[in-house]
């Protein structure tokens, strides 16, 4: 699947997480919602994503959103 070509930022939704395939970024881009409605951003590349599928990856880096 050529994930360019159907990029969206809002793919995937959750209670918690909103998300999609960012082109000029390369990667799958998300915003994460803790409880107390703190927002944190992080981005996985299809090869991270599949690192972490292979358990070659345990932890993935987010930071606090800055607006």
């Amino acid at each position: 699947m050529e994930w360019t070509g159907i990029e969206s930022d809002d793919m995937f939704q959750t209670a918690s997480f909103c998300g999609g395939y960012d082109a000029d970024e390369n990667a799958f881009c998300f915003s994460f919602f803790s409880k107390s409605g703190k927002e944190y951003w992080f981005q996985l590349t299809i090869k991270e994503i599949t690192d972490i599928s292979n358990r070659k990856v345990e932890t993935i880096e987010v930071r606090a959103a800055d607006y």
